[in-house]
Parts: structure tokens; C-alpha cells; sequence
């Protein structure tokens, strides 16, 4: 089998984090643990050595998927775990490598009775035509990786080098970019490619030391009407050239999230070196992005809020002194099929909420569509209301989704007792880097109590004396355990795996 080369994506620690056995009771429980037809064929064999390197073939081209001679190492755990099951000595597997031609005639007698497939062109070819679908939504290495490997698996196709479903993936995502970016290249006019040109070339007028893309990234700075005149001004210039016009509703909102970080990340200089429809794409969708808007609206002081009747507010006398007015039924009548064709369209993708919102706020009040809209809401949140007054669940239900933002803001406060919690930079970029940093301590934080739990749990469960209305009290954002006080490093050279986890502390 002839596989044309690409390029490697991973680092020597992650391939071996990728090929690892995870000492997991679910992954041995799932994969690990034989049915009595296996047992029947794992004991054909009469030396225990070769029942027990049998078995662990077996297990191994289950998960991770790689045939036993690609495994560097298998947990002394797994090894436990199979051995009981089969009645042989643990230490025998060390007797099973010693002749090759052993391990190969296991291999083919794997294939013949569970009907494990060998990867060839073909296989290949399949699984690159999944990726190749899988690339048009979500274009990270990593997340393609995972989904090759447990498309081969879920299709028993015995998996080959690591290195080899690397380059697979490189070459699936490459040729997607490449559709991609002709796609929204095609659909540039020559007008609007010249200006795309123009702002990773030209310099700005009144910024003589920057061009005109690198004006469009700076950040804002702090908060004053002079910047966000400047916002304004540099909103007017995206607008001036016309963008929206560009087909690129059909992509999947995933890729052009991609694709507008990947041009808030570079350099007008490292613009001109791309390939032309690699340029005019990126930089297209990163303008177009920097033109969204997000709203985020809440109810607030609900005691003070009025409700309205769908009936005339004077046939409600006694609750006259709450109700704002009636509601206008005959606007929603004449516009409920545009209604119908805006929620389509923000539940398929087609356009986002926010910039609906934006749009939508940018009318007059006679807007008849906005109209409608408002009048619905009104409905819906005289609804809420009276049934947060008269359902003692759902004011349960509202203060347990209180208790857990008050909760992740307490942690937040524990955390960031630095410079007594105040935010002291001037300017938004570093602002939001330090908002940032903190959110990684907080997720971090959240899925090691979440993995840890999860584990004790699961103890309690096997030990029968768990009480399962326990669970909906239980939370991962505590942190009386944690020392919070020292240095915070981050290794991306040594990733640990999130299935290797010291014991439970169970005294």
C-alpha cells in the first residue's frame, strides 16, 4: 500500500498519549472484559502464555485500536484484569513475544473471527472521505485525530503508524481549506478583493507606523467617548467595503469561527505570503466577524416588572395596580409567518441571534417585524412571571441556577485575591488576558473536582450505600481544598492524561 506523505501534527508525548491504555474502569469494563464466546476462543490455546498474549491482542485491537506490537506499554492493571479472567499467571505474558510467528498467526485468527480489518488503500480512502466531511465543520488537528481513530474503531479497521493517520489528517484538512478558500474567494468581486489588498498593504493616513489592517486590530484602549468613536470609525471602514455581500452563509458557523481567529492572529505581513484565496478568505471572515454584535439580555427587578392581558386590562380589576396594557395579537397575526421564518432561520445556522438583534435594534419602532417581536415577548415574560409566582419547583429550579453563578463568581473571587481583585490594566487587550487566565484556573479547577467526584461516586455506588438525591446538591466549584496561594505553571510539553488520577483518599 502505496500513501502519499504528509506531515506530522503531534509531539512525541502526545503520540504516546494518544497509543496509551488508560487504567479507567469504564474503558475495562467496555473493552476489556471478554463474553463467553471470547473465552471459548481465548482458551483453544494450551499454554497459558499464549491464552494470555491471545487476549491481550484481542483487548488491545478493541481500544485503543493498534495491533498488540505497536503497544510500547500495558498497564500491569490491565494485565490483572484480563489474566483473572482467563485463570492464567499475570507474569506469563512475559513468555508470549518470544516467538513472532506466534504473534502474527494470533493476529490473523483476530481478523478471521471478529472480523477485524486490515487498513488498506481502501480503508484509507474511506476514512478520508469521513474526515474530509468532518474538516467542513471543525479544522483542528487534534479533534479530526480523535474522530479518525474512533471511526476506524467503531468500523474495526486495525489501525496503522500513528504517523500515518497524521498525514491522513493533514491531507484531509489541507484539501477542505483549499475548497474553502476558493469558495469564498469565488464569490469576491475584483473591487473587493483590491481593498482586501489594500489594508495588509497601504498605510493608514493619520497611523503613518501601521497599515490600515493593523489600525482595524488595535485594541480599543480604555473606556472614554473618544474610543468609541474610534470603534465607530473603524466599524464605517469594514462597512465601506461591502462585505456582506460575500457567500459564506452555507459554511458551517464552526469554521468561520476558525477562520476569524486565524486572521485576528496574523500579521498584515504574513498576509502577503499566503496563496491569494488563502488570504482573501481569512481576512474576508475575520472583517466580517469583527462587524458582529452579542447581546445578552436579562430580566431585572422583577418585582417591579408589569404584566399584560391578551384581554382589556379593565376586565382584570383586581389587578389593575400590576398591569402595564394589552397586548397587540393583530401585529403577531399579520407577521407570525415572518416570525416562523426568522426562528428557521436562527435554529438551521443561517444567521446568528446576536446579529438578528443588532439588526432589529437598528430600526424604528414601527418596524413591523420588531413590532411583533415585542409584543411576543411581552407575552412570554408575563408567563415567566406569573408562573415563578405561583411554582414553588421553578423558583427552586431559578435559585439553583443563581446559587451556581454565585458559586463559579465565588471561586473567581477566591482565585483573583491578586491586587485585591480589581482589574488595575488600562487597557481591554490586557483586561481580557487576565480574564482569560483566569477562566483557565476556574475550568481547571472545575474538571479536576468534576474527575475526582466522579470517581467517588462511583465508589460509594459499589460500596451500595450512595443516596443518588445526593447528586443534585453537588457541585465542582469548591475549593476549601485547594491551596490557592503559589506560583500557577502551565508545561504544555508534559499534558497529563485526565485518566490518570491519584486514588481516592478514602480514610
Amino acid at each position: 500500500m502505496k500513501i502519499a506523505r504528509g506531515r506530522g501534527l503531534l509531539t512525541l508525548e502526545q503520540r504516546q498519549d494518544f497509543m496509551q491504555i488508560p487504567e479507567d474502569e469504564w474503558i475495562l469494563g467496555t473493552y476489556f472484559t471478554f463474553s463467553k464466546r471470547d473465552l471459548e476462543i481465548v482458551n483453544k490455546r494450551r499454554r497459558e502464555e499464549n491464552r494470555l498474549g491471545f487476549a491481550v491482542q484481542l483487548a488491545v485491537l478493541r481500544y485503543p485500536g493498534w495491533p498488540y506490537t505497536h503497544i510500547k506499554s500495558i498497564p500491569e492493571s490491565v494485565i490483572h484484569y484480563i489474566s483473572k479472567q482467563i485463570g492464567a499467571t499475570p507474569s506469563s505474558i512475559s513468555l508470549y513475544p518470544q516467538r513472532e510467528n506466534t504473534l502474527w498467526d494470533h493476529l490473523k485468527e483476530l481478523r478471521s473471527e471478529y472480523d477485524f480489518v486490515t487498513f488498506t488503500l481502501r480503508e484509507y480512502r474511506i476514512a478520508f472521505k469521513h474526515l474530509h466531511q468532518l474538516a467542513f465543520e471543525n479544522g483542528d488537528a487534534i479533534h479530526l485525530l480523535h474522530e479518525c481513530i474512533d471511526f476506524l474503531r467503531k468500523n474495526k479497521i486495525i489501525l496503522l503508524a500513528i504517523t500515518t493517520l497524521e498525514r491522513m489528517v493533514w491531507e484531509a484538512r489541507a484539501m477542505t481549506e483549499k475548497k474553502l478558500f476558493n469558495t469564498v474567494s469565488q464569490s469576491l468581486t475584483n473591487e473587493q478583493k483590491g481593498k482586501l489588498e489594500e489594508i495588509i498593504t497601504s498605510q493608514h493616513p493619520s497611523e503613518s507606523n501601521k497599515t490600515i489592517l493593523g489600525w482595524l486590530k488595535e485594541p480599543p484602549g480604555h473606556s472614554s467617548p473618544e474610543t468609541f468613536l474610534k470603534v465607530i470609525e473603524r466599524l464605517e471602514y469594514i462597512r465601506g467595503m461591502e462585505l456582506e455581500t460575500v457567500q459564506i452563509s452555507h459554511l458551517h458557523r464552526n469554521r468561520l469561527f476558525q477562520l476569524s481567529r486565524l486572521g485576528s492572529r496574523y500579521e498584515p505581513y504574513a498576509f502577503r505570503d499566503f496563496q491569494e484565496n488563502k488570504r482573501y478568505s481569512i481576512l474576508t471572515v475575520y472583517l466580517l466577524h469583527l462587524l458582529g454584535f452579542k447581546f445578552a439580555p436579562r430580566i431585572r427587578d422583577l418585582s417591579d416588572s408589569k404584566l399584560f392581558t391578551i384581554d382589556k386590562a379593565s376586565e382584570y380589576p383586581k389587578l389593575e395596580a400590576i398591569l402595564r396594557g394589552q397586548i397587540n395579537t393583530k401585529v403577531i397575526k399579520e407577521n407570525y409567518e415572518d416570525v416562523l421564518r426568522l426562528a428557521h432561520s436562527i435554529r438551521e445556522g443561517t444567521v446568528s441571534a446576536s446579529l438578528i438583534m443588532g439588526k432589529l435594534g437598528s430600526y424604528s419602532r414601527q418596524n413591523s417585524l420588531a413590532t411583533a417581536l415585542r409584543e411576543m415577548g411581552r407575552i412570554e415574560k408575563t408567563i415567566l412571571i406569573l408562573n415563578y409566582i405561583s411554582d414553588e419547583s421553578l423558583r427552586r429550579k431559578i435559585q439553583r441556577g443563581l446559587n451556581k453563578g454565585e458559586a463559579m463568581n465565588g471561586l473567581a473571587r477566591a482565585i483573583f485575591f491578586g491586587k485585591q481583585g480589581e482589574l488595575r490594566e488600562r487597557t481591554i487587550q490586557h483586561q481580557l488576558q487576565r480574564a482569560g487566565a483566569l477562566n483557565i484556573i476556574i475550568n481547571a479547577i472545575s474538571i479536576w473536582n468534576t474527575l475526582h467526584l466522579t470517581k467517588a461516586v462511583e465508589y460509594q455506588k459499589r460500596s451500595g450505600r450512595f443516596n443518588e438525591e445526593l447528586l443534585h446538591h453537588m457541585s465542582p466549584l469548591g475549593w476549601e481544598h485547594i491551596n490557592l496561594l503559589g506560583e500557577y505553571h502551565f508545561n504544555l510539553e508534559k499534558v497529563v492524561s485526565l485518566d490518570s488520577l491519584r486514588p481516592l483518599k478514602l480514610s
